[in-house]
């Protein structure tokens, strides 16, 4: 058995209000009020929190950094709601093309496991926290 050295745990990007270009000039224009609410993937801290001292961890968000694919990792951990499914597939699609295993969990994973199999090696299946111990 190999042993884990560097892993990666990905939160893709996400569109801010919507995909639809009329609701996001809604949005953005006609309520002062109204912010996007940035926070981090607070599963995906829980599961690093669980992963033991001596594998090194990069905790990426797409939404305020890039992904380097050619950085090498043992593994990908990806945690995705439905508005992220595709951006996580085509992340999936890069890291695998390199040799990657990749895993990820998340609402639509949980809703939709075999579409997420198609692209991922691993689908945890409701809560990763408890599912990955």
């Amino acid at each position: 058995m190999r042993k884990i050295n560097k892993i990666a745990l990905i939160s893709p990007k996400r569109k801010i209000w919507s995909s639809n270009s009329k609701i996001k000039k809604v949005f953005e224009s006609r309520n002062a009020y109204l912010k996007a609410h940035f926070s981090p993937n607070l599963s995906l801290i829980t599961v690093a929190g669980l992963i033991p001292n001596d594998i090194e961890i990069d905790y990426i968000d797409e939404d305020f950094e890039e992904i380097d694919f050619d950085k090498k990792y043992d593994f990908v951990g990806v945690s995705s709601m439905t508005q992220q499914a595709y951006r996580s597939y085509q992340i999936a699609s890069e890291f695998k093309k390199r040799g990657v295993f990749c895993i990820i969990g998340g609402i639509h994973a949980s809703v939709m496991p075999g579409e997420a199999l198609r692209y991922f090696d691993t689908v945890f299946v409701g809560e990763s926290e408890l599912t990955m111990q």
